[in-house]
């Protein structure tokens, strides 16, 4: 994430920005154009984290910058899940959960196994 600070939500918000030669500033002026009252800190702010985005920025996004299918995908799910969280940290916990579950499973077969073993026995 190059040190910006941002959560997995500030980066997909940086991206599309970066990629439609827009800013925090410039996307902060076209807001209050369309009568939000955001500020450039506003959005530093969301993107960083500190304070959960607007229910309506996603919808204002597309709006503004007529996203493509992939990008309001990403934003959705970023916007939903990634306020808080880096993208490293969601994956990190999406690897420990697959690992866990393997284990989980494992463990499940070995109990099952026994189990069959024992009535076997009787």
């Amino acid at each position: 994430m190059d040190g910006r600070g941002y959560t997995w939500f500030g980066e997909v918000l940086y991206r599309i920005l970066r990629s439609r030669g827009s800013s925090q500033s410039a996307l902060a002026r076209e807001a209050r154009k369309r009568g939000h009252d955001y500020r450039q800190n506003s959005i530093s702010n969301w993107m960083r984290g500190v304070h959960a985005a607007p229910r309506g920025l996603p919808a204002l996004l597309d709006d503004l910058y007529d996203l493509t299918e992939e990008e309001w995908v990403e934003l959705a799910v970023a916007f939903a899940y990634g306020q808080r969280a880096s993208r490293e940290d969601l994956e990190d916990v999406r690897e420990f959960r697959r690992f866990y579950r393997r284990m989980l499973e494992e463990e499940g077969e070995e109990v099952r196994g026994s189990l069959k073993g024992e009535e076997r026995k009787d």
